[in-house]
């Protein structure tokens, strides 16, 4: 197999070099926007305004994205810093031939993004093979003499199938090491966190099996269909998975929704006698799903459709509407919903009339994920809803395709001439700069030598958490960090100290018994009244009380005190 060197060009955000593989031709270099926009703790980046714009896929700090011109696709990244051109390869490289469009994209099928991690298909001048970009350099995961295709990635690991013959095999990269998990007719594969969820016809089966791995072992966990249906199985990312199974396929018959909670054995959540396609699998969230389940017995009389979560023990109606009702889970286990699916309404929580706020948000355009829900205001704007603010984003056009992702948003404007506009919303922490307290967009990172994990921001620089508990107010675990070589991180000077997250954690001084929230402003504020701290953060609002080092409050500075609801509320916002 051919080497290939140079894969990867670093771009600042103000334009894109060209850029391509050996075995590419040159092309244009696709337009940037030095656009940035602090909303809040928001970020908002306007990544690129092209027509050519096709697909993107968004996750922790992390966004990519392919654009074609003519005959030639490029995929591009986006890590809250900086901008770069992954590959430039001819559009024939992800064209599928062989009819299995049925259940794999053949753009989005080709690129996957996850976990400080890009992963893509590309040919070597001979036969398709995976590559991966880490952040910091390009890796090359197969080298043989038959296509490789259709990557996936969750948690560092990678998978994707291959066709040596006439069967499919599956196979699974981890730290370097490659492994074939499957073989035979293989399809329809999702990650949700360290579990590997696929589909198997094996010749003298009577039925499709589900398998699962997690890594140090494959085992089958339940039956499956064959039904052509993209994304067949809906994760939660955290290791459960749900699907749909149809006992008579293509006629009337029963259909059944299963559930494999954290890749244990599948069991039977709820079924309904209904025709194809009666019922949709909205999401699942843990062991519980959300469902969509048209009324067989009314539809002579009024067609109704009644939206249903269960865990197996019993069905809750959250709705019962004249429309499919989209629904997703946020943490927690809130459902959202629209108030009326007919049309473009306000979201609610659930089955209850608590609404997330006022705003009408244009029909189904709307998705939640983890702490972070978004939507299109009928209106205009984007409605971005995160530890229970709301924060909205000025459009000047349509909103076309929307994602969350563990609680990032990207989504892209189409206006009515035809021009795309990319843009991301990530989270930005709160750091201390030369000018004071400051939200800064970027993503964790640390050498391949050392274990202080540091803050990669938008400014070109590196800070330090002085604490865990602090990094924990603002991600939850590691598993974005992205690892570099140590010239690499040696390039980004040292820039201050990250903050605590704003209304995250009380803190005080061993020398000092005043107690203080950190407020948007990043300064520290006085909460004068015990009484207040209790009914703002509960009688055992000690256990949410950090010790802070005298030396650390200069970071911060000192802000209005708290008297009234009125304070805590200005204290809380910008």
């Amino acid at each position: 197999m051919r080497k290939i060197t140079n894969l990867i060009s670093t771009l600042s955000i103000a334009g894109i070099l060209a850029g391509s593989f050996a075995t590419a031709s040159p092309v244009m270099a696709a337009s940037a926007l030095n656009s940035t926009q602090k909303l809040g703790n928001w970020v908002v980046t306007d990544l690129v305004k092209s027509s050519s714009v096709e697909a993107f896929k968004v996750d922790r700090q992390l966004v990519a994205w392919t654009e074609r011109n003519g005959d030639t696709r490029t995929l591009n990244a986006f890590d809250g810093v900086n901008v770069r051109r992954l590959a430039t390869l001819p559009v024939s490289d992800w064209n599928e031939k062989d009819g299995d469009n049925d259940f794999v994209d053949p753009i989005m099928g080709n690129f996957d993004v996850a976990d400080g991690l890009v992963v893509w298909t590309q040919n070597d001048g001979h036969d398709r093979e995976i590559y991966s970009w880490n952040g910091d350099s390009v890796a090359r995961l197969s080298d043989n003499s038959y296509d490789d295709r259709h990557p996936i990635t969750s948690a560092g690991s990678v998978a994707w199938t291959s066709q040596p013959g006439q069967h499919y095999n599956l196979v699974v990269s981890k730290n370097g090491v490659v492994s074939k998990i499957d073989t035979y007719h293989v399809m329809n594969y999702a990650f949700s966190g360290k579990n590997l969820f696929w589909m198997k016809f094996t010749a003298g089966d009577t039925t499709d099996k589900v398998y699962r791995y997690d890594g140090s072992g494959a085992i089958a966990i339940g039956i499956g269909d064959d039904r052509p249906i993209r994304n067949y199985f809906i994760v939660d990312g955290k290791g459960s998975a749900a699907w749909e199974y149809s006992t008579n396929r293509w006629n009337d018959g029963r259909r059944i929704m299963y559930n494999s909670y954290n890749g244990e054995a599948a069991r039977s959540i709820i079924g309904r006698l209904t025709p194809p396609y009666a019922t949709t699998l909205e999401d699942v969230d843990g062991g519980e799903i959300v469902m969509n389940s048209y009324d067989y017995y009314y539809q002579k009389l009024e067609s109704r459709v009644s939206l249903i979560r269960s865990n197996g023990t019993g069905e809750t109606v959250i709705a019962s509407k004249s429309a499919l009702a989209k629904a997703r889970y946020m943490d927690g286990g809130l459902v959202i919903r629209h108030a009326e699916p007919e049309n473009g309404t306000a979201l609610l929580k659930g089955g209850s009339q608590d609404f997330v706020s006022y705003d009408s948000i244009m029909y189904n355009m709307f998705e939640a994920d983890g702490p972070t829900l978004a939507g299109a205001m009928s209106y205009g704007g984007l409605m971005i809803f995160n530890d229970n603010k709301i924060t909205k984003v000025p459009t000047t056009a349509k909103v076309s395709d929307l994602k969350v992702v563990n609680g990032d948003v990207a989504w892209i404007e189409t206006a009515a001439n035809g021009l795309k506009t990319l843009r991301v919303a990530f989270r930005g922490v709160l750091v201390r700069t030369s000018n004071g307290p400051a939200f800064m967009g970027g993503h964790l990172v640390k050498s391949n030598a050392k274990s202080t994990v540091y803050f990669a921001a938008e400014d070109g620089k590196r800070y330090f958490f002085p604490s865990e508990k602090q990094f924990r107010t603002w991600f939850q675990d590691f598993s974005s960090v992205r690892i570099v070589s140590t010239s690499a991180l040696s390039a980004m000077p040292l820039g201050g100290s990250a903050l605590y997250k704003p209304g995250s954690r009380l803190v005080k001084s061993a020398t000092s018994p005043r107690v203080y929230v950190i407020g948007e402003d990043g300064k520290l504020h006085w909460i004068t009244s015990m009484s207040f701290i209790e009914n703002a953060f509960g009688l055992n609002w000690v256990s949410k009380l950090d010790l802070m080092n005298d030396s650390l409050f200069v970071d911060y500075g000192i802000g209005l005190p708290v008297v009234t609801v009125n304070d805590y509320r200005l204290a809380l916002t910008k």
